[in-house]
């Protein structure tokens, strides 16, 4: 683990790294560039980068993130200090993570580098993680500032800080923006409809909205609003399918 200096010259990649990254990190075993070398991902030239396998620049909390090694296969595995360079796992397509100053937590198979303290949480990644940690930024988001990433297959990607409740920024190659109030309250309205039949409201609401709804379209919709009459006053706020602000909707709403 690299002991002293910035982690990363951007804010969201340090704070992974602070309070997270570095339970995760080693010294790399790479070239290491004069002070002075631009990061390819954050424009900062006042930090130490290395230089990758693929020949370009890299800070400690980049390696951190897609540096192979070892990755425990179940959660019986011990979730201990490995220090194990074999294997195929990094931080990548089933890891996520929420961490500041006030909450440090990850999902991943990964085990880490360095002993770490009681107040971080690392969990082995299950089906249904991603809509439950979606769900509960939106339902209980912790005291910021804080980052929260869900991984992907793409390693380079904006990182943004979470600086106030009122709008949740979650990272990765598919980035969402949330502000969890208006997204509970069409949930709220939405709680006792199944999950399929929410999907098909808001196909038939765009349908609609862009006057392309047939005359059975019109029948389900009338026949739905019929039945839920609590729900008509909030059409317009409805998202359209497909869009990341539907894909939030439906995480909370998940079972």
């Amino acid at each position: 683990m690299l002991k002293t200096g910035k982690g990363c010259g951007d804010p969201g990649r340090a704070m992974f790294f602070d309070y997270l990254g570095r339970y995760f990190s080693q010294e790399p075993k790479l070239v290491r560039l004069p002070i002075g070398t631009v990061c390819p991902e954050c424009g900062v030239d006042s930090v130490q980068l290395w230089r990758s396998k693929a020949g370009a620049p890299q800070c400690i909390a980049q390696n951190t993130i897609t540096r192979k090694r070892f990755g425990r296969k179940s959660p019986e595995e011990p979730c201990a200090p490995m220090n194990d360079s074999t294997g195929m796992c990094s931080f990548g397509l089933g890891s996520m993570l929420v961490c500041g100053p006030f909450v440090a937590e990850a999902t991943t198979r990964l085990a880490p580098d360095q002993p770490v303290p009681e107040h971080v949480s690392i969990s082995f990644p299950e089906r249904g993680d991603t809509a439950r940690f979606i769900r509960r930024l939106v339902e209980a988001p912790p005291e910021p500032p804080f980052v929260a990433v869900v991984f992907g297959r793409k390693s380079s990607f904006k990182w943004s800080v979470t600086q106030d409740r009122s709008l949740v920024s979650i990272n990765g190659p598919e980035p969402l923006e949330m502000a969890p109030a208006a997204v509970l309250s069409l949930a709220l309205l939405l709680k006792d409809i199944k999950v399929n039949d929410v999907a098909r409201l808001l196909t038939l609401r765009t349908r609609m909205a862009l006057g392309e709804a047939s005359e059975t379209d019109c029948r389900q919709l009338d026949d739905f609003l019929e039945q839920n009459p609590d729900i008509a006053p909030a059409m317009p706020r409805l998202p359209a399918p497909g869009t990341t602000s539907a894909s939030i909707l439906q995480s909370v709403l998940a079972p």
